[in-house]
């Protein structure tokens, strides 16, 4: 069984161009259908295809859905689907986007966002800043994916960076 990757991804814009989001990557069987954005998979430097891909979004929903913004929440094996995430964004460049995503297993957090200015993401894990700096980054974006607070995750203070 894979880590599962949360995953919020945050759409505002002109609510038909929402619609046709949603339509573009609903699947038969689930919310979120892959193959549906990306008719091929993303392949790495070494050819090989990323574990998303070959799950697919699972446990997925609509957590909000007013005009002009729908918020989707869903998991993915192992990692977000940035590749995903920035052919949503060549496709539908007036809408802006996030993707909020956390590994808990693995201990990253991240954010991805597509708008007039461009698409940039920002990863924080706990190798490099520890648990209550990937803790404080989600809560500080405001959603609460049900991960168990880390105040008992091991980690090495001496491994975080000290800034100033």
């Amino acid at each position: 069984m894979p880590n599962e990757a949360d995953n919020l991804l945050t759409v505002t814009g002109a609510d038909d161009r929402i619609v046709d989001l949603l339509a573009a990557i609903t699947g038969a069987e689930e919310l979120i259908d892959f193959t549906l954005s990306l008719p091929e998979a993303p392949v790495d430097e070494d050819g090989a295809e990323p574990s998303w891909w070959l799950v697919n979004a699972i446990d997925s929903s609509v957590e909000t859905r007013e005009t002009g913004k729908v918020a989707l929440y869903f998991q993915t094996a192992w990692e977000p689907p940035i590749d995903w995430a920035n052919a949503l964004a060549v496709k539908y460049p007036d809408l802006n986007m996030t993707l909020l995503y956390a590994e808990e297993g693995q201990g990253f957090a991240g954010l991805w966002v597509s708008n007039e200015h461009g698409t940039d993401e920002n990863t924080l894990a706990v190798t490099t800043v520890g648990y209550p700096a990937v803790w404080s980054f989600l809560t500080s974006l405001g959603y609460d994916f049900g991960w168990e607070h880390p105040d008992s995750e091991p980690y090495d203070p001496g491994t975080i960076p000290v800034i100033g």
